[in-house]
């Protein structure tokens, strides 16, 4: 026979303590026997787990030490930096994370009596999630780096095409420019050459009038001399017009043969007043032999 008197209950004070039980990677529970690399300690005195980012689903299990009623005792967690509001799980003992981001999190977990008595310090773990190669500070670094050089390779690339641009372009104004002061030039010598062309060909004209007139014959000596020299001005003069020609590619080459002895007269005689007052003798040797 069982007896008891009900005054003499009283409510359930006992603070439960709580404590990790299990730790499993997707189905794998972790041992620090099995799991050295991730556990130190056994799954209860682990204070710190560190995971690569592809373990990206982690169980933790967790338990109340109160007896009185276990199946009365709550529950609730929170994982800092990733949710910071506690979630009740009622009488539920784990709780399972996927996809965690990389980084540092505090895993907390609370628990109460059949009484509803609250360990409010609960148990704490820190979770550390590693990131990728990729996503480490010096890869970032190093990413940056390349990123930063690309662009500055990318810039002078279009800092020397943008100055080749303009080097082309200025180089075709310059070529612009002289072709135009050379097409100036041209014209104003045709325009010389017609201004002098006319009133020479008129003094050749009262120059042959003249010669062609009874005149004695030192004075007709002087007038061929000076009707030579005119011609050959003359001469000069039609070059010169030639050269708008020549520049339009409209001139052609016309070869003959000629006696290189009277073209040497023709030259020694046009000179030949101006050395006789200077009292200098021109002679002419034609019978110097050049080539052997």
């Amino acid at each position: 026979m069982n007896y008891f008197f009900p005054d003499q209950i009283g409510e359930n004070k006992n603070i439960p303590p709580v404590v990790l039980t299990k730790i499993k990677l997707a189905e794998e529970n972790l041992t620090f026997r099995k799991n050295p690399e991730l556990l130190e300690k056994s799954v209860e005195e682990t204070k710190t787990i560190t995971l690569s980012h592809k373990e990206d689903i982690v169980t933790f299990e967790f338990a109340a030490l109160e007896y009185s009623a276990p199946e009365k005792n709550q529950y609730a967690y929170m994982l800092e930096n990733f949710n910071n509001k506690w979630i009740n799980t009622g009488g539920l003992r784990s709780v399972t994370y996927t996809h965690l981001p990389p980084g540092d999190y505090i895993f907390r977990v609370k628990a109460s009596n059949n009484d509803g008595v609250w360990n409010s310090e609960g148990l704490a773990l820190e979770l550390i999630i590693k990131p990728p190669w990729y996503g480490t500070w010096l890869a970032l670094i190093i990413f940056g780096l390349g990123f930063a050089l690309i662009v500055i390779l990318l810039r002078r690339y279009e800092m020397a095409r943008i100055n080749l641009k303009n080097q082309l372009k200025y180089e075709k104004i310059s070529t612009d420019s002289l072709r135009q002061i050379d097409q100036m030039k041209s014209q104003f010598f045709a325009n010389i050459s017609h201004e002098f062309r006319t009133p020479l060909t008129l003094i050749l004209g009262q120059v042959d009038d003249v010669m062609s007139s009874e005149i004695n014959t030192t004075e007709k000596s002087k007038l061929q001399v000076a009707n030579r020299n005119a011609r050959r001005l003359l001469k000069l003069i039609n070059q010169l017009l030639d050269l708008s020609k020549l520049e339009a590619g409209n001139m052609e080459l016309n070869s003959s043969q000629y006696n290189i002895v009277s073209f040497l007269k023709g030259l020694l005689y046009s000179f030949e007043s101006m050395a006789a007052s200077k009292e200098i003798d021109l002679l002419l040797n034609r019978n110097l032999t050049i080539f052997p």
